[in-house]
């Protein structure tokens, strides 16, 4: 089953002992649209920071008590380094951060804390469009793509209104556009059709058949 983002948002993250905080946005990856960072909010009880979850460390998702559970303790989570000033954001950042945190295999080590303004200003949209593989490779946050324009050949088709996400791979599946001039259809564009983002000008470019091909439903 998927999951809208916008119904994600809301969920608490519970590590292994008790509610570690709030989930607030996804970081993913343009090139397969997979999440690899959740940020979160961790309250009064870690001096509201907000944190970056790497995406190794989730292990479930329960849609009805509305939690993402993860590998985590709180004691790992207390005891982190701070590294506000340096968020994952490019491929070469991660790399830099991997050689200096044990991410993957260590439940617990696959996040660290940030400055949130400091992330938002390189996971969004800087005015100018990147290219080469380290543009591509870039985070991005999910909450900047909702409201994006989605352009299908020179057609027009509507705005993001939601993105589906599958709980098992922590994937973006499909974006929810709500059609031009038709407030009561939403399109399902799946992520697999979209061509290029361009962020400066917060437009998303698909192959131009999913305007005949794509399911539509009727927003609630």
């Amino acid at each position: 089953m998927l999951c809208p983002f916008t119904e994600l948002k809301s969920f608490d993250i519970r590590g292994r002992d008790e509610t570690l905080g709030e989930l607030e946005d996804c970081l993913l990856t343009e090139v397969d649209w997979s999440v690899q960072y959740l940020t979160a909010k961790t309250g009064n009880w870690l001096t509201g920071r907000t944190v970056l979850i790497k995406e190794d460390c989730l292990t479930a998702i329960d849609p009805n008590g509305k939690t993402v559970m993860a590998a985590l303790s709180k004691e790992k989570f207390k005891n982190l380094p701070d590294e506000a000033s340096d968020p994952p954001v490019n491929k070469q950042k991660q790399q830099e951060l991997a050689n200096n945190y044990a991410w993957v295999g260590a439940a617990g080590a696959g996040f660290m804390a940030f400055s949130p303004d400091a992330v938002m200003q390189d996971a969004g949209s800087s005015g100018d469009d990147e290219a080469g593989d380290d543009g591509n490779n870039k985070l991005r946050s999910m909450e900047e793509l909702i409201g994006y324009d989605v352009v299908a050949g020179d057609t027009a088709l509507g705005a993001v209104t939601d993105i589906m996400i599958d709980p098992t791979s922590w994937r973006a599946r499909f974006l929810a556009v709500r059609r031009k001039k038709s407030d009561d259809i939403i399109m399902l564009v799946p992520c697999g059709c979209i061509e290029a983002v361009s962020w400066g000008k917060r437009t998303i470019q698909c192959q131009e058949k999913i305007q005949s091909q794509a399911p539509v439903r009727t927003a609630a």
